[in-house]
């Protein structure tokens, strides 16, 4: 609920916002205390794989993080769009380190190392040191999904669900004919005051 109230307050200033639909499974490993020595005190700790989260999941992308095809009017019509995310480098290697679908995710460095391939594609400019940027890359034509972290691509699968549609719902404000953005309040105030 809270994910679709950001994605509608969203529109109503902007005119159009994106929820992106997937599974999400958030699992982390912790430190579980197993037994006290009873002399000295001393805890003694065992790893322990616990999950916050694994369900369907709904979440209010900002418009900055979403390119979707731009020949389109409206997104049953785009072809493909593709999804930015920045996060930590820890974060990255515990979300994408450890699921069987993704590969070559130990190559991935943090945003300020330079490889060979960061002489050729810089990186943005709002990635810091400690950050890796992802990119989405949805496909519905040829069925692909693609993610690309810090110009090192660790997925190459078709979309992974039965409806091999792209993974965004679109909500408007106002909706313009013909045009894929839509109108927010505050244009529409804008002109109104004109």
């Amino acid at each position: 609920d809270y994910q679709y109230f950001l994605a509608k307050l969203s529109a109503s200033i902007r005119g159009t916002s994106f929820l992106m639909n997937y599974w999400r499974t958030d699992k982390r490993v912790v430190k579980d205390p197993e037994s006290v020595d009873e002399e000295t005190g001393k805890i003694t700790y065992k790893d322990k794989e616990i999950t916050d989260f694994d369900d369907d999941y709904t979440e209010w992308v900002t418009n900055e993080f979403i390119f979707v095809d731009e020949k389109c009017d409206h997104v049953d019509n785009a072809v493909d769009m593709v999804r930015r995310e920045i996060i930590n480098i820890d974060e990255f290697h515990r979300i994408y380190g450890s699921r069987l679908d993704f590969f070559d995710t130990e190559w991935v460095k943090k945003g300020g190392d330079v490889s060979d391939k960061s002489v050729i594609f810089k990186l943005p400019s709002d990635v810091t040191q400690e950050d890796v940027e992802v990119l989405h890359y949805y496909n519905r034509s040829i069925d692909a999904y693609w993610v690309v972290a810090n110009n090192i691509t660790i997925h190459d699968s078709p979309l992974p669900w039965k409806h091999k549609e792209l993974p965004v719902v679109v909500l408007y404000q106002y909706r313009i004919p013909g045009k894929f953005f839509g109108m927010g309040i505050p244009k529409v105030m804008h002109m109104l005051s004109e």
